[in-house]
């Protein structure tokens, strides 16, 4: 028989292979015991509310290892996690995991299955992933233990994208010096003290005059900046001819960092320190738009990229990108008799856009207006749409729609971001980048 070739695999597989998979967040390394002694203080501060939502889930993913059971078959190819059902709710999932190797053996002795020991972070990612959507995941839910949790699945969506979560106010956030920050537990430009000590910060911050050379790290490429000036002359004292320091001006160069560095992937703070901290391309725009009010969401992001884009100070793919980082969006949907669902388009007879929305309120006042002007008639209604690897509105409307998307379209005004699928697959890709998996053997060979 001849070997399979990849027009063989089925179409997870496919997907799975299309695009590189980045490297995962690697486990912690505490044994068992000191593992489940600071899932518990984890635990008891969320139970008495000393720390916010998006801290939990933080912590969970990069203080923690955990121990989730492997599905006993691989599904197209793919490697998944168990899912059982609830225990207490009808018609819903759940996933397991463990912070300690031998409870998890014990438990799942009786099913037989494997275990896959992996960070917080990637068993979120691989839990929200799963090709059946799994509604909760629960740690150490067992018998006889009182120290269990469980939560919804998608609150890993505010791990994966950090600026997704509310952080009710900076003041209650920890002051961490600018030098510090790459030194982190789950060390990112978006991280709660990075950001409150960046937007506090950003006068001590300065770059490079002229063109310095991209630096490497990871196989991202970055331009070098610097938290003070001792971090520039360690950096400069290894590079013979470089630029002069180039200090903040009247406001922050969040914004024109992020101009200065769309042909690579963003700026790393102190190179030549101890714990370099890279701020990519959505980091800078969401620090940008933050320093100049309150935290930014959907809307004011879709909104400033869009800008952007008109004045032409980044290019098509990296608007993509910036607008696939957001994970969700608003689409309006009507149920049909026979069962199916329509989706709304766009107010325009002659192309085939889907209309997308970054909030439930612009979402209902484009219907408002559509209806008053006796356009549609029936039931619409807006529904989220959370992006998960395998769908999102940027993949609905790369299959669907032939023109692609308008987000925060206003009816007979022509305002808002038009994507064409051009642009819709720069946005695909991005998804793919933050959602895949990273589990080790997420494709099993096997089935090549």
């Amino acid at each position: 028989s001849s070997a399979a070739t990849e027009n063989d695999h089925p179409e997870a597989l496919k997907r799975a292979l299309r695009y590189p998979t980045r490297p995962p967040v690697a486990p912690v390394g505490r044994n068992d015991v000191e593992s489940r002694a600071a899932f518990q203080t984890l635990r008891l501060s969320a139970e008495n509310e000393t720390i916010q939502i998006w801290e939990y889930i933080d912590a969970l993913a990069f203080d923690l290892d955990l121990w989730v059971p492997i599905h006993p078959r691989n599904v197209d190819g793919l490697m998944w996690p168990q899912f059982f059902r609830h225990p207490e709710e009808e018609g819903k999932t759940i996933a397991y995991s463990f912070t300690g190797e031998a409870k998890a053996q014990e438990m799942m002795a009786e099913d037989g299955l494997k275990l896959q020991h992996v960070s917080g972070m990637e068993a979120l990612r691989w839990v929200w992933a799963a090709p059946t959507a799994i509604d909760e995941l629960a740690i150490d839910l067992y018998k006889g233990t009182d120290g269990w949790a469980r939560f919804p699945n998608f609150w890993a969506l505010s791990a994966i994208y950090p600026h997704f979560g509310e952080i009710e106010s900076l003041d209650n956030v920890a002051s961490v010096a600018l030098g510090r920050l790459g030194g982190l537990a789950g060390a990112r430009g978006l991280k709660a003290e990075s950001v409150k000590a960046l937007l506090g910060g950003w006068k001590q911050l300065s770059s490079v005059a002229g063109t310095p050379q991209p630096l490497g790290l990871n196989g991202r490429r970055y331009l070098p900046v610097f938290s003070d000036p001792d971090q520039y002359f360690l950096f400069a004292a290894e590079r013979p001819g470089l630029g002069d320091p180039l200090p903040a001006g009247e406001g922050p160069a969040f914004g024109a960092w992020l101009q200065a560095t769309q042909g690579i992937d963003g700026v790393l703070l102190d190179p030549a320190g101890p714990h370099p901290l890279p701020l990519n391309h959505t980091d800078l725009l969401t620090l940008d738009v933050w320093s100049r009010g309150s935290q930014p969401f959907g809307g004011a992001l879709c909104a400033e990229v869009c800008r952007l884009l008109n004045d032409k100070s980044i290019d098509e793919r990296l608007a993509s990108r910036l607008i696939a980082d957001w994970p969700r969006y608003f689409l309006v949907i009507q149920h049909m008799e026979n069962g199916g669902v329509s989706v709304l388009k766009v107010l325009d007879p002659d192309r085939d856009w889907c209309a997308t929305f970054t909030s439930y309120e612009k979402a209902e006042l484009h219907l408002t207006v559509l209806r008053n002007l006796g356009i549609i008639k029936g039931e619409w209604q807006p529904v989220p749409v959370l992006s998960r690897w395998d769908n999102s509105v940027f993949h609905n409307a790369l299959q669907n729609f032939d023109d692609g998307l308008w987000i925060d379209s206003v009816p007979t005004e022509g305002r808002g971001l038009v994507m064409d699928h051009a642009m819709l697959e720069a946005a695909v890709e991005r998804v793919d980048e933050k959602l895949k998996p990273r589990v080790p053997d997420f494709v099993w060979r096997e089935s090549w």
